[in-house]
């Protein structure tokens, strides 16, 4: 099976759309690739997924705080809710809301159609009112023998987690009552390691994703991740092993034009990253529920209570935005995230009507903004406290706190509160699509102008001096060299460490004060004078 390309594959799934089956930079697709490709895409609507399991039932569930461990424990096969081929939600649209977003109508409308009849249980859980509303349906309007349902605390604290695991409890009950199957320890124990087994081979596909010579693109790594989590355990490490194998030989990919991180909610389609990566970006890692935030780190099979320590490791996981109390968490940890994988900027996507990753887009814009303003004042050694998000912990920060501002720290020096005082900022692009859908030419369009900000940008830094004088477009600067933008001047630093200042474009508080000494003296300033033959330009001095 390794070794095999894309070219030599028979056609699986629809293959009229599929464009992993054409060559790309890099070789073409093995055939590994195209079968977790097929599954992620097409999976869910057949019942394939029960014929592979031995007999066992299967148990569906939504949500990433349902663990799976406790499905498998009871004797089911856990399988993840997702509607890939689904190209109609009208069943579903009869029943809720068009304010509803489309992922869990088009879910419902294959369960109302009978296509999940395969399903011999539905665990949901109050990710947000939309599935909550889901569970209704499934309860009352199809014919899967079970709907079990989980409550989940919305703040990830050490006093709630007691009142998780007793709804873990619960449901381990309930589900192996279903084929009178005893609720025991060991059982959870197996199942711990059986799914870190799949887990561990998803954080080593995920480590040839990251790494500074990446061998896997963002979207077949992506398709990894979708298929890990609908696959049976068993078959998933058979393909994963022959994966790896293909890994350790494979050339490096070739440089992108940008290096990307995506985070959002319910994202399940490979082709909308493979619209992403067709402009010269890759997609290096990712914070996407049915992505790499899929596997948790690893819980201790051997711990004295198995159940408080699955309810651990899930509680306390990458959070998601249902999780309102930790937002702060959320976006220190896509900062690392980027950092880690030396990513230049962040992709934020989510579905329309999404009320909870729609707030999250609205944080992260507004964190970011504060952390650009914060940046673009380190000149004057000050930082307005509540602007910047300073963390405080100390006396000091109390002083600061009356004043209203704070110094900001040198290279090396020690921060208040243990943490960095000024938030890390980045380039962003926030984005709403529906689901099922790829709108190609509007995204690729939106990823292509933001990747030419990120090369303006860094084509700013290693310049240095060459000041940026054109407004909004791309042209020559005064030496030739080079692209120029001034409307990315204000670009924001990225996760690597480059910040504002790095930039050849002068801060609001310099450009203020030239232009003031100019106007006063009836000429130009030298600094801000056009290049001969450059002409007027909006926004520039007469």
């Amino acid at each position: 099976m390794a070794g095999g390309d894309a070219e030599s594959a028979p056609p699986i799934g629809n293959a009229r759309s599929t464009p992993w089956f054409r060559p790309r930079k890099g070789g073409a697709m093995t055939r590994t690739i195209a079968t977790f490709r097929r599954i992620a895409r097409t999976f869910a609507t057949g019942a394939e997924a029960g014929q592979q399991t031995e007999g066992r039932r299967v148990v569906g569930y939504f949500c990433l705080y349902t663990p799976p461990e406790i499905i498998l424990a009871a004797g089911a096969s856990p399988f993840r809710l997702h509607a890939a081929g689904s190209e109609d939600s009208s069943s579903g649209d009869a029943w809720m809301s068009g304010r509803i977003c489309t992922f869990v109508r088009h879910v419902a409308s294959l369960a109302l159609d009978g296509r999940l009849d395969f399903l011999g249980g539905v665990v949901c859980a109050n990710t947000c009112d939309h599935v909550r509303r889901a569970t209704d349906l499934f309860a009352k309007k199809t014919g899967i023998p079970f709907v079990g349902f989980v409550s989940v605390p919305r703040n990830p604290r050490e006093s709630l987690l007691p009142y998780y695991r007793q709804e873990l409890a619960n449901l381990y009950q309930a589900l192996c009552a279903l084929d009178g199957i005893l609720p025991t320890d060991e059982a959870l124990r197996q199942a711990i390691r059986t799914l870190e087994s799949v887990r561990t081979r998803l954080r080593t596909v995920q480590g040839y994703r990251t790494r500074s010579d990446p061998r896997i693109s963002g979207a077949d790594a992506f398709a990894v991740h979708v298929a890990a989590q609908i696959l049976p355990p068993h078959e998933f490490c058979r393909l994963a092993d022959e994966l790896l194998a293909e890994l350790e030989t494979a050339p490096p990919l070739p440089v992108p034009r940008a290096r990307l991180m995506l985070l959002g909610g319910e994202l399940d389609d490979p082709e909308y990253i493979d619209a992403i990566e067709s402009q010269g970006a890759l997609v290096v890692d990712d914070l996407l529920c049915f992505g790499a935030r899929s596997a948790p780190s690893p819980i201790d099979a051997d711990a004295a209570d198995p159940l408080d320590a699955i309810a651990r490791g899930y509680f306390f996981r990458p959070s998601c935005a249902r999780m309102i109390g930790a937002f702060g968490q959320r976006y220190d940890e896509l900062a690392r995230s980027m950092q880690r994988c030396q990513a230049d900027g962040a992709v934020f996507t989510r579905l329309l009507f999404c009320d909870p990753w729609g707030a999250d887009a609205h944080n992260i814009a507004g964190r970011i903004k504060r952390a650009a303003h914060a940046t673009t004042m380190e000149a004057s050694g000050e930082i307005p406290v509540k602007r910047a998000g300073v963390r405080v912990g100390d006396a000091d920060a109390v002083k600061a706190a009356t004043t209203g501002t704070m110094k900001v720290p040198g290279p090396g020096a020690p921060t208040v509160g243990g943490k960095d005082e000024v938030e890390a900022a980045f380039p962003a692009l926030f984005l709403t699509r529906e689901y099922g859908i790829v709108p190609t030419g509007q995204l690729k369009t939106r990823i292509q102008a933001f990747i030419e900000k990120i090369e303006i940008a860094r084509l700013q830094r290693r310049d240095g001096n060459r000041r940026v004088l054109t407004e909004g477009g791309v042209g020559q600067n005064r030496e030739g060299e080079g692209p120029r933008s001034a409307g990315d001047s204000a670009m924001l630093p990225s996760a690597s460490g480059e910040r504002l200042s790095d930039t050849a474009a002068p801060r609001p508080v310099e450009r203020t004060k030239a232009i003031e000494t100019a106007r006063s003296a009836g000429q130009p300033s030298e600094r801000f004078r056009p290049a001969p033959g450059e002409g007027k330009r909006r926004g520039e001095l007469p």
